[in-house]
């Protein structure tokens, strides 16, 4: 009788062990953002941006250092998305200035459309993006009705940019975004 009562035991408490690890949520996934500089890696999203196109898809990122490179990083490239005009496109913008890229190719001007000062900004000379989409969910856009992909993209990087002065910053990192338009 012992032995029934402990083996009934046995199968309540497995069952119910089955059930408490079916209730418990999946961990929640956060995006991450960091780069390594001169020998010191920053982490967190508030210092990245994600650069979009036209508020839909991943074109490139942004870093977001003020404090260390005297200026926000904008870094384009076709990895994110092929049909991006884009490619290998990266500057830094210094504080107080508008930088804006222009067709074809990746023509920067000031806002007002005179020239960069190219000892102040420093252009793309070398680098890359490599990344994988994973986790892909198909989504309906409610207003079109056209049906897209919206996945987790993670990858990593490395930039080499550099102005008329022969001055060079060289950059590496990696990332992880949810939720973005494949």
């Amino acid at each position: 009788m012992k032995s029934s009562i402990f083996f009934l035991s046995f199968i309540i408490l497995v069952q119910s062990c089955k059930k408490q690890a079916a209730d418990v949520p999946a961990a929640t996934e956060y995006p991450e953002f960091s780069f390594t500089y001169n020998g010191q890696t920053y982490s967190g999203m508030n210092n990245c941006e994600l650069l979009m196109d036209n508020g839909s898809r991943l074109e490139g990122i942004g870093i977001n250092k003020e404090d260390v490179f005297g200026g926000k990083i904008f870094f384009y490239s076709q990895a994110f998305n092929p049909s991006a005009p884009f490619n290998n496109c990266a500057f830094l913008q210094p504080t107080g200035t508008l930088i804006v890229k222009n067709l074809p190719g990746c023509l920067l001007t000031n806002f007002n459309g005179s020239p960069i000062d190219s000892s102040r900004v420093f252009i793309y000379n070398s680098g890359s993006i490599s990344t994988a989409y994973t986790n892909c969910k198909l989504k309906t856009d409610p207003f079109t009705n056209i049906q897209y992909e919206e996945c987790r993209v993670t990858g990593s990087f490395s930039l080499v940019i550099g102005n008329n002065s022969g001055q060079t910053k060289k950059i590496t990192g990696s990332f992880k975004f949810l939720n973005i338009r494949k």
